[in-house]
């Protein structure tokens, strides 16, 4: 489909825009008459980009048996206009991609050949991709970072004019890539690499960035729905920018302390008990995820969503000290202290940052230049530290991970990877990245009517779903007793809420499938020692302390029923008209 086809659409869908929610097919200008074209084009061979004129008219991928003339292509797409059009119709970010094509146009030589070429995402959209002396690129390398497979095109030459039409939605790791950066991001950049293997002798012969009168450059099509807070939304951390705007750092942590300088940033490495004293060292990884979080507030409501799935991708960067072996991932409470300067406490084994639960162990294997995705949390991978993952990150604006050798089983294990700011720029360069998967959720919110006067308590809530395990949420509860508690999936749950000296109660039938549940609860006091009972026992425990305040001795803060700092004649009020009741 043409863009001056699309135009009576794209008006039409922006008069609707509050009724939207069918797919909208957009697509980038391909045609000067219709504007600003709005790709860019380089054709990258041994000696650096074709040289202008030809290599803006022409874009061509050529196997190895081209020598001089062997290439492959770089397209870079403005999707400005293309994303300002979706947030107009379906509203800012609720919106998804829901089919990607590509449109390019045969412009054929006496040296254009049949055979298969690949297309990959890269995240790589700011290095020069057609200036002669300006762009790092070379065929064969170095490429353009992080390329992810998208889909490979037998290419068969035909009349010039033809147009070969691509999907490019295809489900691979590479589409899902290019799906999410279109979703987040003004631009996108492809790469199209001969297949060496199978056909050294391909040249795919194309129309470029200029083409000549009345020729059509290279078009994407991008089909779009309304993502209006039902379906799964994956966002990724940023790990790819040249501009100082990733969102990971990333330390080795050896016996000094931390490696510092560019070394630090270049690499991350787990090194074993058996590698060198000098370089032995564990790895902190810390995600900003302000940014992601956003984003899943703005697509499902502040707090209505769930982390469903989440995978860490590292890529490989192996040398002599690389080493199969066991490596442990661990969440770390401590989102502070310092992991990158010689002022951070953290050595190799310990000082270590506090708070840590073990989440899995992966088994490193050493395949150069490979990227390991590592789940974290997931359908496969829940409880213990994968839980913590997933709330933390419903929770909080960073993550932060640590990854130690298993010295137990495998001291020798040397896994190394690519760092914060990978060294150089080749096909394979980005550092840490988490790829998070988000989900609708519903939450339960009220009242607890009880008996504080004095500061926050820490109330713990279970939620017990119909079948599966208990979801168990801690909340820090005022006087005034209001609650929420978010990130729950849709269900009917038994909820048991226990506060210290407040006997328990269990609430069933809280149903959230609307969305929010309201539950109020009246929670009783005057249980002293815990036993969720109010008797005997706790009034001794209020004797023995009474007129006492906190930090006297003999102060039981178990007896100071209304949370005031003092036990005194108005706990003893709230003992003896809940004297005799026991919990549920």
């Amino acid at each position: 489909m043409r863009k001056k086809d699309l135009l009576p659409l794209c008006a039409l869908a922006t008069s609707l825009s509050s009724v939207a929610s069918a797919q909208t097919t957009l697509s980038t200008i391909n045609d000067p008459a219709q504007g600003a074209i709005e790709v860019l084009t380089g054709t990258i061979q041994p000696a650096g980009p074709r040289p202008a004129p030809l290599g803006l008219r022409f874009f061509n991928f050529q196997g190895d048996d081209g020598g001089a003339n062997a290439s492959y292509g770089i397209a870079r797409f403005n999707l400005t206009r293309v994303r300002n059009q979706f947030n107009s119709i379906f509203g800012n970010g609720r919106w998804r991609v829901s089919g990607l094509t590509l449109e390019l146009t045969q412009d054929n030589a006496a040296f254009t050949a049949d055979g298969r070429f690949f297309i990959d995402f890269t995240p790589d959209d700011t290095n020069d991709i057609n200036t002669v002396g300006v762009s790092p690129f070379r065929y064969q390398t170095p490429a353009p970072e992080g390329q992810i497979r998208i889909t490979q095109h037998d290419f068969v030459g035909l009349t010039t004019g033809t147009v070969d039409t691509i999907n490019l939605f295809t489900g691979t790791p590479g589409a899902q890539a290019a799906a999410i950066d279109i979703q987040n991001d003004n631009t996108l950049t492809l790469v199209f690499n001969p297949d060496n293997v199978l056909s050294p002798f391909v040249a795919a012969t194309y129309r470029g960035q200029l083409p000549a009168i009345s020729f059509l450059s290279p078009q994407l099509v991008v089909t779009a729905e309304r993502n209006d807070g039902t379906q799964p939304t994956v966002q990724s951390t940023l790990a790819d920018r040249t501009d100082g705007s990733n969102e990971v750092l990333s330390a080795q942590i050896r016996s000094t302390g931390p490696l510092t300088g560019s070394g630090g940033d270049n690499f991350f490495n787990i090194l074993g008990d058996n590698q060198t004293a000098a370089t032995r060292c564990y790895g902190i990884l810390r995600f900003n995820l302000t940014r992601i979080r956003n984003q899943f507030n703005a697509t499902y409501g502040a707090g209505n969503w769930r982390v469903r799935n989440v995978d860490l991708r590292m890529t490989q960067s192996n040398f002599a000290q690389t080493a199969n072996g066991t490596v442990i991932f661990s969440h770390t409470t401590d989102d502070t202290t310092n992991i990158k300067t010689s002022a951070s406490p953290f050595r190799y084994p310990s000082p270590q940052p506090a708070g840590q639960t073990v989440i899995r162990t992966f088994n490193f294997v050493r395949n150069d230049d490979t990227t390991d995705v590592i789940n974290l949390f997931g359908p496969s991978l829940t409880g213990g530290g994968a839980d913590v993952v997933a709330n933390d990150i419903r929770t909080d604006n960073t993550l932060t991970l640590v990854i130690n050798p298993d010295n137990a089983n495998t001291p020798g294990v040397g896994a190394t990877y690519r760092g914060q700011n990978p060294m150089i720029i080749t096909q394979f360069r980005y550092g840490p990245k988490l790829n998070i998967t988000a989900v609708p959720a519903s939450a339960v919110q009220g009242t607890l009517r009880w008996e504080n006067t004095g500061s926050d308590q820490t109330v713990t809530f279970t939620f017990q779903p119909t079948s599966g395990s208990p979801i168990v949420v801690p909340v820090k509860v005022g006087p005034a007793g209001t609650y929420t508690v978010g990130g729950l999936p849709f269900g009917t749950y038994t909820v048991t809420v226990q506060a210290p000296t407040y006997l328990r109660r269990i609430v069933s039938g809280v149903n959230t499938t609307s969305g929010t549940a309201t539950l109020n609860v009246t929670l009783l006091g005057g249980d002293a020692n815990g036993d969720n009972a109010v008797d005997v026992f706790d009034l001794a425990d209020l004797i023995s302390s009474f007129d006492k305040s906190a930090g006297d001795a003999g102060f039981l803060a178990g007896a100071d029923f209304n949370n005031d700092g003092a036990v005194d004649v108005l706990d003893l009020d709230i003992l003896i008209r809940n004297f005799d009741q026991s919990g549920d």
